[in-house]
């Protein structure tokens, strides 16, 4: 709850300085609030079994600057995911149709604040893939 003698970025002016007052903000990349739940079945179903996923991800946002400053933060977000999967199991070949951030949500993998501005990676756009696995 301390942050007395904190480097980092002046709220006002934008400069980088020394002996900022951090004190009462949130930790960095610290959300509050993050949840994961998942349901997955196995039918048995002829000629091997069939299995399906669905997952879902929640986070309630968090800072990349320890003066807290909107402008270098990422709000909150939910993923979800989902996966099917049959296997033959007479020819040991696997089917898999899976999806990630299916609701295609955008936010932020990583930021690196700089003088000028900030530099973000992208978390993952929607993902839609098609695998076949041979086993032998």
């Amino acid at each position: 709850t301390d942050y007395t003698d904190g480097a980092g970025h002046d709220p006002e002016t934008g400069v980088f300085t020394q002996n900022n007052d951090f004190t009462g903000n949130r930790v960095t990349r610290s959300p509050e609030w993050t949840g994961s739940a998942s349901i997955a079945n196995t039918w048995l179903i002829p000629g091997g079994p069939l299995e399906a996923t669905v997952s879902y991800y929640y986070n309630d946002g968090f800072f990349y600057s320890a003066s807290n400053d909107e402008r270098y933060s990422q709000p909150k977000y939910d993923l979800w995911g989902a996966h099917i999967s049959y296997l033959l199991e007479e020819s040991n070949l696997r089917f898999t149709l899976s999806g990630q951030n299916l609701k295609d949500e955008f936010y932020t993998a990583g930021m690196l604040k700089l003088d000028f501005g900030a530099m973000a990676s992208l978390g993952t756009r929607k993902t839609i893939g098609l695998r076949v696995d041979y086993e032998f």
